[in-house]
């Protein structure tokens, strides 16, 4: 099952991602992440963390992807419970973060069935 990309343009403060675009695509337990990062982003990237919440007290679960690879895979979700995906950036010695986009929840926040 393929998800459309989740596009947000309005930021929620300055050192938001304005020009990253997020796909999820649910899997089994699982949602692959893909980033596409904008030219006119950030250029001091050396990383990304998605991190997937399901608005509970359990530990959210998350996923890091190189600058180059651009996509990493969260698993260990609840199948069928809906999850807000966040991505930050992270400096190239992982020290300092650069800026985030978050994706709200919905269809494709939704991991499939094993």
């Amino acid at each position: 099952m393929l998800a459309a990309p989740l596009l947000y343009a309005q930021p929620a403060h300055a050192a938001d991602l304005v020009s990253l675009t997020v796909t999820s695509t649910p899997g089994p337990g699982s949602l692959d992440i893909a980033i596409v990062a904008s030219p006119v982003g950030p250029t001091n990237v050396g990383s990304y963390v998605a991190t997937a919440d399901d608005g509970g007290s359990a530990p959210d679960n998350s996923c890091t992807s190189t600058a180059v690879a651009l996509a990493c895979t969260i698993v260990g979700l609840k199948a069928g419970t809906q999850y807000t995906v966040s991505v930050a950036a992270r400096d190239p010695g992982d020290t300092t973060t650069v800026g985030t986009k978050t994706v709200a929840k919905g269809a494709s926040t939704t991991p499939d069935a094993l």
